[in-house]
């Protein structure tokens, strides 16, 4: 017996029937993980910036933040680990916690910051600068105030990575003025100070993503998102987090800096914090504050420690 060639007609209406069917069951369990495991209480993320330069796959942290948000009351809290932080690394001894990405990748990083915290973190966020870049050109530049003129010039890197920025508004600051501010240190209190320049960022970027125009670049930001992060969230969760975002408004951001001491030890300059115990009160209590109070009111500020 001889079958001639079966030939579906029309596969299209199949097709989209199939990508809705799988909509749907990614926002059903999307909606089921947000409303049972991140609308239960704070939910917590690393968010880390690296320097990789040509070739490198990995470089030392070069911004580590962690981000705790609250879905109850739609706020969401970014307490900056300085750099220079003093941690001891398992077969590495004392070192800075930037370090660790290099030592054992973002899973050493959120491991010792869980220890500085005293809380478990083991979600992160992994954001390469040239990366930054791209982004902040996705969405269109970011406007910013620059609290005083910025140069910054090493002939020995050939000039690659010179900062010139100048006082005042700038409104639209491209990817890479926009790298060149959140990277300036050349303050007294060095990269302490530049953690509230990164802070600033932050809310500039979150203003932008949350203006109405910004859905007409959501495939161009998709885009560069996808090419240079790397996270260990699913897409379920990526999917929960998105929902928060879209409900937090700007004055429901609380940032804040890991307090604690300069510390000069062998020669070499670190930033001592405060023990774990005092740290996992203030992150608790971050999501607590009032938007209009200034947080860490009852500890000693970077800003008033002497080197």
């Amino acid at each position: 017996m001889k079958f001639g060639k079966f030939r579906l007609v029309n596969k299209k209406p199949i097709i989209i029937l199939f990508v809705l069917l799988i909509m749907a069951t990614v926002a059903t369990v999307a909606h089921f993980y947000y409303w049972n495991v991140i609308a239960r209480g704070p939910s917590y993320m690393l968010m880390l910036g690296i320097d990789a330069r040509g070739e490198e796959t990995m470089a030392r942290a070069d911004t580590i933040i962690l981000v705790s948000v609250d879905r109850k009351n739609n706020k969401a809290a970014f307490l900056s680990i300085p750099r220079d932080t003093l941690v001891t690394i398992p077969q590495h001894g004392v070192d800075k916690i930037n370090h660790t990405t290099v030592y054992g990748g973002p899973e050493l990083t959120a491991a010792m910051v869980s220890q500085l915290v005293d809380t478990k973190i083991d979600k992160y966020v992994l954001l390469n600068f040239q990366g930054f870049k791209q982004i902040v050109d996705a969405i269109g530049g970011v406007t910013i105030n620059v609290e005083h003129n910025m140069f910054h010039a090493d002939p020995e890197d050939g000039l690659a990575y010179q900062i010139n920025l100048e006082m005042g508004e700038q409104r639209r600051l491209d990817g890479d003025k926009a790298l060149q501010y959140v990277r300036y240190r050349d303050y007294p209190m060095g990269d302490i100070t530049r953690l509230e320049n990164q802070h600033k960022m932050i809310r500039a970027v979150g203003n932008e993503v949350l203006q109405p125009s910004a859905i007409s670049k959501l495939p161009d930001l998709i885009r560069e998102i996808n090419s240079n992060v790397v996270t260990n969230l699913s897409v379920t969760e990526m999917l929960a987090l998105a929902s928060i975002a879209d409900s937090i408004e700007e004055e429901g951001i609380i940032t804040e800096t890991l307090p604690g001491n300069l510390l000069d030890m062998d020669g070499v300059s670190y930033w001592e914090p405060i023990p774990p115990t005092e740290a996992k009160q203030l992150l608790d209590s971050l999501l607590k504050q009032e938007p209009e109070q200034e947080p860490n009111e009852t500890n000693e500020t970077p800003e008033e420690l002497q080197p």
